[in-house]
């Protein structure tokens, strides 16, 4: 199977999320529900590339998921 490979620009939104900004406490609201899986993932292996040092908690809400920054 032949694949044609192209150049394609990113969206100015990826990698978008707030975590390297954040500190313990702090938090963020997600109201695009289309996003949220790719916010859990990033979260993690934000958290995961820290060795752990940082963590996050995402929790449903009116409206969104809000991303806590718990560690």
């Amino acid at each position: 199977m032949d694949y044609k490979i192209e150049k394609v620009e990113l969206p100015k939104e990826w990698g978008s999320f707030p975590f390297e900004k954040m500190k313990k406490g702090d938090s963020f609201l997600e109201t695009d529900f289309e996003r949220v899986n790719t916010m859990k993932v990033r979260a993690h292996y934000f958290s995961k590339s820290k060795k752990g040092k940082v963590k996050f908690s995402i929790r449903k809400e009116d409206g969104g998921y809000r991303c806590y920054r718990i560690k």
